[in-house]
């Protein structure tokens, strides 16, 4: 049913044609059909809502690591990237792929902070593999911190943190997190090349290796004034292992 608004302008809709008040304009369209969703149709939804709540799973357990100092877009990027990587599976029908029996390797590189890309801060290309104990190494080649680094406005110190997360999407009270901290001073020359060895690690786990830079200062009152914020907080993901 179609009527006047107090606007004196057709709001409503009379068979086929609807009518709206957009800012005192008149509107009209034609009604949507209904689209008849195919089974496939179905299941890829499903999938992608899927792709969300795993994405948002992987979010909570790097709560801590991230310290909310990611981009306003991090999350969205994150379920898209998820669902990039499950379609890549072609080896399982939609509905049974996860992101524990699919190859995810398009998280690499994955910026957690586009306004403080990671690469962008440090050059360096760091390696990380998994061994036959199921032990994460990574190594943080030799580097010379003035000319391979950038550092935060004001500072010229910074810790790399390294650190794994692991999950198998079925209970989020028990992620797998183990990490270490590297110290960076940017008056030093040369950095020795790190080989840095996790625990062993439950097997039947995707296993997110990330690294991080934390810029802070110091004075004689306080040993450590951390400046990482929304604007600068360089983090990204060095690998994935499942």
């Amino acid at each position: 049913m179609a009527r006047i608004n107090k606007n004196k302008l057709i709001s409503g809709a009379i068979g086929n044609i609807v009518f709206r008040d957009v800012r005192k304009k008149q509107i009209i369209q034609q009604k949507r059909k209904d689209i008849k969703q195919t089974t496939d149709t179905i299941i890829s939804g499903s999938e992608f809502r899927k792709c969300s709540s795993w994405a948002k799973w992987l979010r909570i357990g790097l709560t801590s690591f991230l310290a909310n100092h990611t981009d306003h877009y991090m999350y969205s990027r994150l379920a898209g990237q998820v669902y990039k990587a499950i379609q890549l599976n072609t080896a399982l029908p939609k509905g049974m792929r996860t992101p524990v029996n699919s190859t995810m390797d398009l998280l690499t590189g994955f910026e957690f902070n586009t306004y403080s890309p990671f690469t962008k801060y440090f050059a360096p290309e760091i390696a990380a593999l998994l061994n036959d104990q199921n032990q994460v190494v990574v190594t943080v080649p030799a580097f010379n911190p003035k000319t391979a680094m950038r550092f935060a406005k004001g500072t010229e110190k910074a810790e790399l943190l390294l650190y794994v997360l692991g999950t198998n999407f079925e209970d989020n009270t028990k992620y797998t997190e183990a990490f270490t901290r590297l110290p960076i001073e940017k008056k030093e020359e040369t950095l020795t090349e790190t080989v840095w060895t996790s625990p062993v690690l439950p097997e039947g786990q995707l296993l997110l290796v990330c690294a991080k830079l934390f810029f802070y200062t110091t004075t004689k009152f306080t040993e450590k004034n951390y400046v990482n914020n929304k604007e600068c907080s360089p983090a990204k993901v060095i690998a994935v292992k499942n």
